[in-house]
């Protein structure tokens, strides 16, 4: 908590869970886990980070559980690992956004800020300008 507090100048912090980011037979536990027990994780992670209000899925993955959980502990936002940008008719709850990864180019990078980005020239699987990553009643 020290660290974080003497960062907090340069950084935000924001919420991911509490102890739930870990796979459980090859699925992210926050999507196999209860309404119930998801809102204990999320309440202790926020007594720790403070008023929390934005969110980011563990290993972006989600069901509406999950959704439903964030609603009731009052989350404005939430994040998705989904490559798209945000636009005034995203779901507040499975917003998209971009991964930068050391291997990610200048120019790849610059698209992204510049809104010019493709996710059709970058071979990511879209429909409909929508990504589509989904497996069972879990997504992503």
């Amino acid at each position: 908590m020290k660290q974080i507090n003497t960062m907090n100048n340069v950084f935000s912090y924001l919420g991911h869970t509490h102890d739930m980011h870990r796979m459980i037979n090859n699925k992210a536990e926050m999507t196999v886990s209860s309404i119930q027990k998801i809102r204990q994780d999320i309440q202790k992670s926020k007594k720790i980070l403070k008023n929390q209000m934005y969110f980011a899925y563990p290993f972006g993955k989600y069901t509406d559980n999950n959704i439903t959980a964030l609603r009731q502990e009052n989350f404005r936002l939430a994040f998705t690992v989904q490559p798209n940008y945000v636009t005034t008719k995203s779901n507040h709850y499975l917003l998209p956004r971009f991964s930068v990864y050391p291997n990610t180019s200048d120019l790849e990078f610059a698209e992204m800020v510049m809104g010019e980005y493709s996710n059709i020239k970058y071979n990511i699987n879209t429909k409909n300008g929508k990504s589509i990553y989904k497996a069972s009643n879990v997504k992503w």
